[in-house]
This record gives structure tokens, sequence and C-alpha cells, in this order.
């Protein structure tokens, strides 16, 4: 949606910094951040406000999310994908399973013994988010517990309300992130625990390596195909399209 709304925009003098602040839309964990941020584009260039306002915000924007995407936001995939396998995409069908199989069985290979290289409890990726964000919990002003594992945070004149026992926070970047903001974990620290263990379990090294454990099975040359021999494969039958009738 980034790419085409740059497009949309090409010929705007404030295309760059129009998709700057679309993207800080997109990334906002609240609707009240979201909202500031549409307004910011709404006076900027109504015309661009009115062309995202066509796209649901559900579809594309973290405020919008009900559930964790895992600190992770992206559109091209896809598109990602089909460039890497897309040298195989010009052989046969056969032949291109084949290859696609091989790029797979060496990718998760590679996967396997980089996931034997980690001696920490999560992947590094969710190590370093989680480091930055004990790193900001150190700066928090106030932890008020409310009841047992109930808090609310003070910083910067602002107040977040943390429950441990739901792995919750009102700024919601533990609920979309999967990991433990700075709020979470300034009451993790007031309670002497380790925000380790508050990550989702698919950033630990445990579930990476599981991801990748199970192998493709070997494919023979000489597998022998029965019933398909002393066919005639016939082109699939065409039908006309309704059109204008000729005149006479």
């Amino acid at each position: 949606m980034g790419e085409n709304f740059k497009g949309f925009m090409k010929m705007s003098a404030n295309t760059e910094i129009l998709l700057m602040v679309f993207w800080k839309a997109a990334r906002k964990a609240t609707i009240g951040g979201f909202e500031k941020m549409m307004f910011n584009i709404q006076y900027a260039d109504l015309e661009a406000y009115d062309w995202i306002n066509n796209i649901p915000p559900k579809f594309w924007a973290d405020a919008y999310f009900s559930r964790s995407i895992y600190n992770h936001l992206t559109s091209n995939m896809v598109e990602s994908f089909n460039a890497w396998i897309l040298s195989a995409q010009k052989k046969l069908i056969i032949t291109m399973c084949e290859e696609i199989m091989i790029q797979l069985r060496t990718r998760f290979e590679e996967k396997r013994e980089l996931g034997n290289t980690w001696s920490s409890m999560l992947v590094p990726k969710a190590q370093k988010l989680l480091d930055t964000r004990k790193m900001k919990a150190r700066f928090l002003h106030k932890v008020i517990s409310v009841m047992d594992m109930l808090f609310e945070i003070h910083y910067l004149g602002k107040k977040y309300v943390v429950d441990l026992m739901q792995w919750t926070c009102s700024c919601r970047k533990w609920q979309l992130s999967g990991s433990p903001c700075a709020h979470a974990i300034a009451a993790i620290n007031h309670m002497h625990m380790d925000p380790t263990v508050y990550c989702l379990k698919y950033f630990t090294v445990e579930y990476f390596k599981r991801a990748f454990e199970t192998p493709f099975a070997p494919i023979l040359d000489d597998i022998k195909l029965t019933g398909i021999y002393n066919r005639t494969v016939l082109p699939p039958r065409t039908t006309r399209l309704p059109s204008r009738p000729k005149k006479q």
C-alpha cells in the first residue's frame, strides 16, 4: 500500500513527507495516535487523505489490528517469495517443483544451523527489541501497584495501565508486538521477575528450531507413473463470449 500511495502522490512536492506521515499512521498502536497522524495528512493534502481513506484501516493500520502482528508489518511478502523462486518459474512444472524443493531444503538447513549457534532464550531480533525496551523502562518515573498484577505507570505526564495477568498495556505495543513494552517491563521489574518469560513463545530459539526441524522427504528420479501414457492431452474447451451481433 505504501508503494501504491507513493505512486499516487508522485506528482506532489510533498510526497516524501506525506509518505513518512503515512507510515507513522500505519504504525501507531492506538486509535488516538492514528487519528492524529491522519489529521496531519488531511491538513497537508486533502487528496492524499481521501485516497488513504478509501482503504479501511483495519487492513493496514496497527491501531485497528485486534491480534498480535509479532512486531512485523509488511505488504510485499508474496512479491519477495515470487522473486526468490523466479528462476524456477521458467522451468517445466516438474522441474520447477524440484528446484523450489531444493531451495526450501537449503533454506531449512541454513536456518537449522543458524538456530544451533544461539544460546539465548530469545532469537536475536526479539532479544534486541526487548533490550531496547528494558533500557527505556529505566527512565519511567513511577510504578504504582493497583492490585497484585495490575499497575499504573507514570511517564512524561502520561499514565499507562499494565495488566501482567492478561499480558496487556494501554499503549497496546505489548499486544501488537508480542514483546513487553517499556511500561510492562517497569511493572515486571517492580515484581522482580524476568521480562523474557512475558514474550510470546514464537520468539524463542526453541520454537525457531521447531519451525525448521521437519525435513523434506527426498524424491527419487525413477518414480514410475502409471496410467498416464498413451493419452492425448487436449486443450480446454472454449466457449464463444457474448458480443454485439454483426451488422447485416
